[in-house]
């Protein structure tokens, strides 16, 4: 028969608590009291399985025909992502081990366009200093006039982005491992622009609608 834990209730244990009496124990006691009450809990509680990611075990069974169906929509995924620079102002500073041997890059000088989107830190005193940039990847995709395009915006990296789609009310917030979808119907010809409103100016991108032959 399985065996379950009991909760433990602790009173006293903290200023204002009911049990005064409690609330002098020694602190030596309470933290004897405190690892007695974790091993307990450690020693009763069932093993969690261990998840592991195996893609060849199930894979997911889909046939070319099923893949390249026909449809009158064009759907893309587009994830978020950054792109990171480490160097230094002197040839150890980003790879003390010299793995990949690198030469000395001074810290620019100039200020980066503002918007949150592109983000240089440091130098550190050991000279090393890191550029970042986010973007859309892809950051361009192609319909045809007439086309139902459907974006689905991946959030892969950056913990959150305020997105908004040209031609639509208001925006969205995507969290890191979330996905949410934009349909447009019935595209017309020219350029439908979309962007992360706090990864500005480089976090942007664009359909490029081809008018219709």
């Amino acid at each position: 028969m399985p065996m379950t834990a009991s909760p433990i209730h602790c009173r006293g244990l903290f200023p204002g608590d009911d049990d005064q009496g409690a609330s002098h124990m020694p602190t030596s006691s309470l933290k004897r009291l405190l690892a007695l009450a974790a091993v307990s809990a450690l020693s009763i509680a069932p093993a969690a399985a261990q998840q592991v990611y195996d893609p060849v075990a199930k894979p997911q069974k889909v046939t070319p025909a099923e893949a390249f169906s026909a449809t009158s929509n064009r759907e893309f995924f587009i994830a978020t992502v950054h792109l990171d620079g480490r160097t230094g102002t002197n040839p150890q500073a980003a790879d003390p081990a010299n793995f990949f041997p690198h030469p000395a890059e001074a810290f620019p000088a100039n200020p980066l366009p503002a918007g949150g989107g592109l983000i240089l830190k440091g130098p550190a005193e050991s000279g090393a200093w890191q550029m970042r940039a986010f973007v859309f990847s892809p950051a361009q995709v192609v319909a045809v006039e007439g086309d139902t395009v459907v974006l689905n915006f991946v959030g892969a990296q950056g913990p959150s982005h305020r997105i908004a789609v040209e031609g639509e009310e208001g925006e969205f917030v995507l969290k890191r491992g979330e996905t949410k979808s934009v349909m447009l119907k019935s595209v017309k010809a020219g350029v439908i622009r979309f962007a992360s409103l706090d990864r500005l100016p480089s976090m942007a991108g664009h359909i490029l609608v081809l008018p219709k032959r």
